[in-house]
């Protein structure tokens, strides 16, 4: 399946730029469309451009692979100060190979704990809820369906 290359951001022109970053697996690789502007980084600019007026860049740290374990390291390291807001589109893979909530719970906490140490005030973090398994064509009907149940214990957490 194809997905972006080259460099890992969008950008939607105009005045006094917001930067934001997303960071995660699943929707943030970009699957099924070949660049980042194609891609949920490009279809947020463009909506924060046409809500605000002002241009937009987002950067992508992404990885088909992270999990909740792998988010504090990445927000421990990246600089924060320079975006926004940071988006976070982790939890399909903790889902499918059946994390417990204690841990998923544990893993976000350290991130946040992370996190309030690392920004200022005005910063935003938006952690998307987990995307339903269901909405993956490989996992619909009996297959899907456990991971299903951990995705809505998840997002209760």
């Amino acid at each position: 399946m194809p997905r972006p290359e080259g460099a890992p951001h969008a950008v939607a022109d105009g005045p006094s730029a917001d930067r934001v970053l997303i960071i995660g697996s699943g929707l943030a690789v970009g699957w099924g469309v070949a660049s980042h502007d194609l891609a949920l980084a490009g279809s947020l600019a463009r909506a924060l451009r046409a809500m605000t007026g002002r241009g937009v860049v987002v950067d992508v740290i992404a990885d088909p692979d992270m999990t909740s374990a792998g988010l504090t390291p990445i927000i421990g390291g990246a600089r924060l100060r320079d975006y926004d807001a940071v988006v976070t589109t982790i939890g399909v893979n903790d889902a499918l190979t059946g994390v417990s909530p204690r841990v998923w719970k544990r893993n976000m906490a350290r991130a946040l704990d992370v996190w309030r140490n690392r920004v200022t005030q005005g910063n935003l973090l938006l952690m998307v809820s987990v995307t339903s398994i269901r909405t993956i064509p490989t996992f619909v009907g009996s297959g899907g369906l456990l991971a299903e149940a951990l995705v809505r214990r998840m997002n209760a957490i």
